[in-house]
Parts: C-alpha cells; sequence; structure tokens
C-alpha cells in the first residue's frame, strides 16, 4: 500500500511540474513580443486603423526629446473628443512619467485631418552607473474614447530615447 502512495504521489508531482512548465512558456512566449517590440524603433499601434486616423509629426520613432515635449501632427475629427485627446510618456517599463492632452487647432467636427500641438512635461528617468536601458521609453498617443466601449479604443505608441 505504502509503494502505491509513493507513485501515486510522484505522478502527481510530475503532473504539477508539467502544468507549471506549460504555463511558464505560455508566460514567456506572449511576454517576449511586447520586450523586442519596445526596444525597437518601431511605431505601435493598438489598432489595425490608427495609420489612417493620426499622423505624428513630433516625436518621430527613435527621436530624442527632453522636457517639455511639444508633440506636433494632425488626426482625423474623430480621435478628438471635445477638441482634444490624452498623450502620455513612459519609462523603458511602461510607467507614466508625465501626461497631459493635446488640442485640435481647427474645427475637430469632420471627418478630415485637424491639426494638433501640445506640450507635456516629464520627469526624466534617472540611470543606474553604467546602464542605458533607462534612456528609453514611448509617446504614447491615444483617442480620446468618452463612451468606454473599447472597440473604439485606438492608439500609437512612438518609441523615443530621452536625453
Amino acid at each position: 500500500m505504502r509503494v502505491i502512495l509513493q507513485i501515486l504521489a510522484l505522478i502527481g508531482l510530475s503532473i504539477v511540474a508539467i502544468l507549471f512548465l506549460a504555463a511558464a512558456r505560455t508566460f514567456t512566449s506572449k511576454h517576449a513580443d511586447v520586450a523586442t517590440s519596445t526596444a525597437s524603433t518601431d511605431v505601435i499601434s493598438t489598432s489595425t486603423n490608427a495609420a489612417d486616423l493620426i499622423h505624428v509629426t513630433f516625436p518621430q520613432a527613435g527621436a530624442a526629446i527632453t522636457s517639455p515635449l511639444k508633440v506636433t501632427g494632425e488626426a482625423r475629427g474623430n480621435w478628438y473628443f471635445e477638441a482634444s485627446f490624452p498623450v502620455t510618456v513612459v519609462d523603458w517599463d511602461g510607467k507614466i512619467i508625465g501626461q497631459g492632452p493635446v488640442q485640435a487647432k481647427g474645427d475637430w467636427m469632420t471627418t478630415d485631418f485637424v491639426p494638433f500641438e501640445g506640450t507635456v512635461n516629464f520627469t526624466k528617468p534617472k540611470c543606474a552607473v553604467g546602464t542605458d536601458y533607462c534612456k528609453h521609453g514611448s509617446v504614447i498617443f491615444k483617442k480620446d474614447n468618452p463612451s468606454d466601449m473599447r472597440q473604439f479604443d485606438a492608439s500609437i505608441e512612438i518609441p523615443v530615447i530621452f536625453q
């Protein structure tokens, strides 16, 4: 009887170990894409059509930025709500280090592109001696969505370097 209990315990531990390894592999593969994409200079979009809705003039991908950051570009009228939308500056780890509204510079009640500009103050991340990973971050332009209906969410993320 004792031998049977030991065999059952070993089988149970083996099943738990297999499930743990499978979960760890799934977690690693899901987060590997995020780690590689944020280190690049590619613009990241959360919507397949965000490029048709907003064009950012500054900052461009890989630009060196300082605070206060002046952002410019144009967005279609439905990107705005009450002539503004939020812009967020995040560090390499996704921590918000600055945010503020951007204002339309024209009639935003249209489906055409409307110029925008705004200024966002942020706190430059501090780097440990001998490291430079903290010089990387992103500026996120988010479509203003007062409905809170996720199907209308969209954003574009521009990777930048803190100067």
